[in-house]
């Protein structure tokens, strides 16, 4: 399994970035790795490999030599440094003529060295892609965290507001019916307030119209009484003056019977009285004719008194003419 995902870091190019920091130790290392090959060492390499490719030595140690060249192009390592082992094993025989014995024994520090560098290399990417796996699934998991966070604060977000809304709704819908009871109350109170006083104002009305009758008929019946008296004071006024126009004309029936018999009685007087004065004229004319007759200077001396004696009786004569209604002319 680990082989696989080294494979694909690999092939992804995960890995390439990171692996150029990975080295093997120096310590792991041969001595003869990354030295100067001659071109004799190489010629006699060349002969020998060919020798050998049967031999199973060679093939078990060109195993690992091969897998380290692996590891090490992908840790991009010098491609002086990845030298196969069997490389390294001719050109030392060839150069050295080393025994079997020593060639294993370089084989195989060689291969323990390079199994090393690999399983270090392995761990420390198993560490890596661990690390790095841990670190996504981290922030995998943080991110998830974080939007079950939003999502359940948007959730919580979300029925806070629509328990808000409820319960504005609610509130909304509680003062409406509070508001349309109050005017529906309202309404009834000043509906009983307007029959009340509908029903006040008509007992008032049919009270005042009661009451106008009332006053109607009182007021006929003492227009009736009133007019019923008026006739009989009429009745009795004209009566009275029926009766004192006759009284009346009697008194002045009676005083004008009383007047003419007066005026007849004074003409009479006024008649009498006239040819009494006229006898007495006629007496006096006389009695003065014949004085005058007797002597001119009696007449003479007499004269003013016989003036004022004639004067006096002239008045005497006028009063009581003026007592029988006359005048002077009649």
């Amino acid at each position: 399994m680990l082989s696989r995902f080294l494979l694909l870091a690999v092939i992804l190019g995960t890995v390439l970035p990171q692996a150029s920091s990975f080295t093997t130790p120096v310590s792991l290392k041969p001595a003869f790795v990354g030295q100067k090959v001659s071109s004799q060492a190489l010629h006699a390499k060349k002969k020998k490999k060919n020798k050998k490719k049967s031999s199973p030595t060679a093939d078990t140690a060109s195993a690992p030599a091969a897998s380290v060249a692996t590891v090490a192009s992908a840790l991009n390592e010098p491609s002086v440094v990845v030298e196969t082992s069997s490389d390294a094993v001719e050109s030392e025989e060839g150069g050295k003529e080393e025994s079997m014995a020593e060639k294993e024994f370089a084989l195989k520090a060689e291969a323990e060295s390079k199994a090393k560098a690999e399983e270090e290399a392995r761990v420390k990417t198993e560490v890596e892609l661990k690390r790095k796996a841990e670190e996504e699934a981290r922030l995998k998991e943080e991110a998830e965290a974080k939007a079950k966070a939003e999502e359940e604060a948007r959730v919580k977000a979300e029925a806070a507001a629509e328990a808000k809304a409820k319960a504005e709704e609610e509130a909304r819908l509680k003062e409406e019916a509070e508001a349309k009871a109050k005017a529906e109350e309202e309404a009834r109170v000043k509906a009983a307030a307007e029959a009340k006083a509908k029903a006040e104002e008509e007992a008032r009305l049919k009270e005042e119209a009661e009451a106008k009758a009332k006053a109607e008929e009182e007021a006929r019946v003492k227009a009736a009484a009133e007019a019923k008296a008026k006739a009989v004071e009429e009745a009795r006024l004209k009566a009275e003056a029926e009766a004192k126009a006759k009284v009346e004309e009697e008194a002045r029936m009676k005083a004008e019977a009383e007047a003419k018999r007066k005026a007849e009685e004074e003409a009479r007087l006024k008649a009498e009285a006239e040819a009494k004065a006229k006898v007495e004229e006629a007496a006096r004319m006389k009695a003065e004719a014949d004085a005058k007759a007797k002597a001119e200077v009696e007449a003479r001396i007499q004269h003013i008194e016989q003036i004022n004696s004639i004067e006096d009786i002239g008045d005497r004569a006028f009063a009581i003419l003026q007592d029988l209604g006359l005048t002077k002319d009649d």
